[in-house]
């Protein structure tokens, strides 16, 4: 028996030996093949939500061919928030550690050094400016906002420490 979820835009062909499996098996080959979990799906189908995990496929009128519309119960984590905490994590790991040593005075070929960080600090503020702010959630917004100023406050200790370091003209 095959069935066809439809997933967003996507169809994807789910197979099952016969009409007597129950939904909580059908739930099963539908999170091994879009990678969600079982209960964080509803499954609808002919205009009906199916919720008894427990009853037979043949309870729901389903046989080979029939469409079932899958809808997350909640919705997938934006695509921007992911893009924020990498680009945060990114100045966290491989940056900060480096404008630490910087502020600290322990840089060697300190101009080129001052340059080489503003530079990374610059195109992680571009990073996070180029988001579509149109398309975040409110917590998404904020969560942008505060990895922005966290990154400008980076470029502005950087910069108070090279102010202080600079060789006088």
């Amino acid at each position: 028996m095959t069935l066809t979820i439809k997933f967003g835009r996507e169809k994807l062909a789910v197979e099952l030996s016969t009409a007597t499996q129950s939904l909580a098996d059908l739930r099963k080959a539908i999170a091994e093949k879009t990678h969600l979990p079982p209960n964080s799906f509803k499954l609808i189908h002919a205009g009906a939500v199916m919720k008894d995990d427990a009853a037979t496929l043949s309870t729901y009128k389903l046989h080979d061919k029939s469409t079932i519309v899958l809808i997350p119960s909640s919705p997938p984590p934006q695509p921007t928030t992911t893009a924020i905490n990498a680009e945060l994590s990114r100045v966290r790991n491989k940056l900060k550690p480096d404008v630490t040593s910087f502020v600290q005075g322990s840089a060697e070929n300190a101009a080129k050094e001052h340059t080489r960080l503003s530079e990374l600090l610059l195109q992680s503020l571009l990073a996070l400016d180029g988001l579509d702010t149109a398309k975040m959630t409110d917590d998404a917004r904020l969560e942008r906002k505060a990895a922005v100023n966290e990154v400008q406050d980076l470029l502005d200790q950087l910069d108070g420490a090279w102010r202080e370091q600079k060789p006088k003209a």
